[in-house]
């Protein structure tokens, strides 16, 4: 659940709990269906929208099985109350001009048109969310097939087909952009210096707080020559103490064992490479003769 749906929930149980308040009702087990009755009345008064007087019924349901799970109460009331009709409205949909002027409006302007178009192509040709187009691998579109796989809420996937011209808008901007935005991701020596930089910056960065927290003159190390008392050695050997002791316990509980070793305990291994149907029984038999017996020549 995402955090806005969390904090309108929360929101419309507050205002219900100050409506309580306001009708000098203190506990939950006071409340009837008459209460609620006059709760939604009141929702009503004000002249809220019915999908926002749904909404916050449906809060206050859930919040009421809470109860009745945790054993606060023995039935819920709110079950009883019947939440308002709601009506469903055509979506408002753009115009074919709309949609030709939406898709041509990424121009040679912009930093990348391409990319801007094929994502504009998708969305109008899958029906996507943002979030999902925004989401997609190299891996999840398959332009041979027409079609890609998205991954959407609750990560639930499904495969969404393509049309043509989102085909050729993916195509354009895969051999004459995208090799532009991954020049820097596939080169060595720019991801090299882009690691160097970003070293420096992050000692830089630690480099400027102990400077400016060791330079203060309040700190004890700035008085007189620092000489660590008992509790200081007391706090470094303990601290050496617990890590030796867990990782004596993680060398206990959990044994380093070879791979190798794990290979030839197992039977269908086969580490030396002999066949499955290999018995070495067999072997020693045909190979084992008596010493005093003279070899064949």
């Amino acid at each position: 659940m995402s955090p806005n749906t969390i904090g309108a929930y929360r929101n419309d149980l507050q205002q219900f709990t100050t409506w309580l308040e306001g009708e000098r009702i203190a506990s939950v087990l006071a409340i009837d269906l008459g209460v609620l009755a006059g709760f939604v009345e009141s929702l009503h008064a004000r002249q809220l929208k019915a999908t926002t007087i749904a909404r916050r019924l449906v809060a206050i349901k859930m919040f009421f099985r809470f109860l009745v799970l945790e054993g606060v109460l023995t039935e819920s009331a709110v079950d009883l109350l019947s939440s308002p009709k709601l009506w469903r409205y055509l979506p408002t949909v753009l115009s074919p001009e709309m949609v030709d002027r939406l898709l041509e409006a990424p121009g040679w302007s912009d930093s990348f048109p391409l990319r801007d178009r094929a994502v504009l192509t998708v969305l109008y040709a899958t029906g996507c969310r943002a979030s999902e187009v925004s989401g997609l691998r190299l891996t999840d579109v398959r332009l041979e097939e027409n079609f890609c796989r998205c991954l959407g809420k609750g990560n639930k996937e499904r495969i969404v087909s393509l049309n043509p011209v989102a085909v050729k808008a993916i195509r354009e901007y895969l051999s004459r952009e995208r090799p532009k935005l991954s020049r820097f991701r596939e080169s060595e020596f720019w991801l090299f210096i882009i690691s160097i930089i970003v070293s420096i910056g992050m000692w830089l960065e630690r480099f400027v707080i102990i400077v400016t927290s060791i330079q203060r003159d309040f700190l004890p190390s700035s008085w007189a020559m620092y000489s660590p008392t008992i509790w200081d050695w007391s706090m470094f050997i303990g601290t050496l103490g617990f890590f030796l002791c867990l990782f004596f316990l993680f060398i206990r509980f959990l044994p380093i064992i070879s791979i190798f070793e794990v290979r030839t305990l197992l039977p269908q291994a086969n580490v030396h490479g002999r066949p499955q149907d290999f018995d070495e029984n067999v072997l020693e038999i045909e190979y084992t003769y008596d010493k005093t017996d003279p070899p064949n020549r």
